[in-house]
C-alpha cells in the first residue's frame, strides 16, 4: 500500500473498502451495489433520480448558505464597530466565536444525525440558521450580536450529504461536482 501503510496479513480487504465489481465464473463482471438497498420505499437509494438530485441540490444550497455566514460580515467590521461602539477587535471576536461554535456543533450534529436521522438534523439546523440570522439582523447591542453569531456557528450543517446514490452510479452527481 502507498504512503507507508502496511498491509494486513489477516484481512485481504481493509475495513471501509467496498468491492464494486466481482468476476463471475464466466469472466463477466457483476456490479455490486454499495450500499445495499432495502425494499423500503422510504430508502433514499430507491427514490427517483430527480428527487435524489433535488435533495442533493437542497443540501448543497444549504451548505453554501451556511458557509457564507462566516466571512460575509468581514468587509463591514468597521461599520459594525462604530454602530455598536466597540473596538474592531471586539467585532472580530464574533467571527472567532462563530468558528468555535462551529467546531463544537460539528461533533454534536454528527452524533445527533446518527441517532435521530440526517434529515431531522438538517431541518433543525436550517431553521436555527434562519432564526439566528434574523436575531443578528435585529441585534442592537454588541452582546446580542455576539450571541447571534454563536448561534449561527452552532447551526452550520456539518457534512449532511446523505447516501442517496450508489458508489457505482457516480455520474448522477456529475452536475453537482461541476458546481464546485
Amino acid at each position: 500500500m502507498g504512503f507507508g501503510v502496511l498491509e494486513s496479513a489477516s484481512n485481504a480487504t481493509p475495513r471501509g473498502t467496498s468491492l464494486l465489481e466481482s468476476l463471475q465464473g464466466d469472466g463477466k463482471p457483476e456490479v455490486i451495489l454499495v450500499p445495499q438497498p432495502s425494499s423500503s420505499p422510504q430508502n433514499p437509494l430507491n427514490l427517483a433520480k430527480l428527487r435524489k438530485e433535488l435533495a442533493s441540490l437542497t443540501i448543497i444550497l444549504g451548505a453554501c448558505a451556511t458557509g457564507v455566514i462566516g466571512p460575509l460580515l468581514v468587509p463591514g467590521f468597521g461599520i459594525l464597530a462604530v454602530s455598536f461602539s466597540v473596538t474592531i477587535t471586539d467585532i472580530t471576536i464574533t467571527n472567532g466565536a462563530l468558528v468555535m461554535a462551529l467546531g463544537v456543533s460539528s461533533y454534536l450534529c454528527s452524533c445527533f444525525a446518527a441517532v435521530y436521522g440526517k434529515r431531522l438534523v438538517f431541518l433543525f439546523t436550517m431553521v436555527l440558521m434562519v432564526a439566528a440570522c434574523c436575531w443578528g439582523a435585529a441585534a442592537n447591542t454588541y452582546n446580542l450580536f455576539l450571541g447571534a453569531r454563536i448561534m449561527q456557528g452552532k447551526s452550520h450543517i456539518a457534512q449532511m450529504i446523505q447516501r442517496q446514490h450508489f458508489l457505482t452510479r457516480t455520474q448522477d452527481l456529475e452536475w453537482a461536482a461541476s458546481l464546485l
